[in-house]
């Protein structure tokens, strides 16, 4: 008897987690791909098979550059806050994004 609400509060922790938001990371490069496509970033046609994948907005200034082996990005990493800064996104705008992102 005393085995089960250790149980069951395991069950709600997992649960609880799986709900929470993606504002923690880490994130892959697919990932924030996917994020700023979202708020319309199309990809700029590489002449070369570069690592990197450059993206272009219609209506917001400067470039993102996204390397396409990043993985284990997490907020206030050096590569976030390069995304944040190309794109002239704040860290919430960017983890708002972020979430959107259907798991």
């Amino acid at each position: 008897m005393l085995g089960a609400p250790a149980a069951a509060n395991g069950r709600a922790r997992e649960e609880a987690q799986a709900e929470r938001p993606a504002d923690r990371g880490p994130f892959t490069a697919a990932d924030l791909e996917r994020a700023i496509r979202l708020d319309g970033w199309e990809a700029e046609q590489q002449q070369t098979g570069g690592s990197h994948t450059n993206w272009c907005h219609p209506t917001r200034p400067g470039k993102i550059q996204i390397h396409h082996k990043w993985t284990g990005v997490k907020p206030g990493s050096d590569p976030f806050k390069g995304i944040m800064r190309q794109g002239d996104y704040s860290k919430q705008e960017l983890l708002k994004l972020l979430n959107r992102l259907p798991l």
